[in-house]
């Protein structure tokens, strides 16, 4: 299977690597940096399985991971990153991932998951499978960000980032009136009155990327 990962650390890319070719079957062939790099990169190397981190430089892995899903839907898509699932792993896979794993996994595990994504099956850690049935028994309400569209997630994480109403318009290629309703649904859902209690809300759950 051929495979692609995207992280803005040359060190955890190499070392994913080693891990990755010590199984015959399994070949990267190539590397992204950031985003930008992704992109290009993804027209000219077929591939099954992509590693992909939530943090690259210049746009989010969550809304990378929402292109590329739309662009190369039989590509699997792994993300691997330092954030817990609790945090990110809803929202990833209702953006299209099929696997969720963090950076203090074992070397096998990493296997097992891309030999998951890759068969198109979805992988997620025993312990996140565990709080997903603790959250079912317990009837756990869930948390209000995720309560947000998509969309109104993609705007959220700008908003924290500081991007303006034209900027954010300009990056989602989208009107600025667009931005501003989802800017009022994001303040009345997350029940904040300006940007500054909806970055205090980020922070306190762990949104910040």
């Amino acid at each position: 299977m051929n495979i692609i990962i995207a992280d803005d650390h040359a060190l955890l890319r190499d070392g994913l690597k080693n891990i990755l070719c010590t199984n015959s079957d399994i070949h990267v062939v190539a590397e992204a940096r950031d985003a930008e790099n992704l992109s290009s990169i993804m027209k000219t190397h077929p591939c099954d399985v992509l590693i992909l981190d939530i943090c690259l430089p210049g746009k989010s892995g969550l809304d990378v991971l929402d292109e590329i899903h739309k662009a190369y839907p039989n590509v699997g898509i792994l993300m691997l990153t330092t954030y817990p699932e609790k945090r990110f792993a809803h929202r990833a896979f209702k953006s299209g991932a099929l696997g969720y794993v963090t950076k203090d996994a074992s070397a096998d595990e990493v296997v097992m998951a891309v030999r998951k994504v890759a068969q198109g099956k979805k992988y997620i850690s025993a312990n996140f499978a565990a709080e997903l049935a603790d959250d079912l028994v317990t009837d756990k309400p869930l948390d209000l960000h995720e309560k947000l569209s998509r969309r109104e997630f993609e705007v959220m994480q700008y908003l924290i980032k500081g991007k303006s109403i034209k900027e954010i318009a300009h990056e989602m290629k989208i009107s600025q009136s667009t931005v501003s309703t989802f800017q009022t649904r994001i303040f009345q859902k997350l029940k904040v009155v300006n940007s500054l209690s909806l970055v205090r809300y980020a922070i306190d759950h762990g949104l910040v990327t």
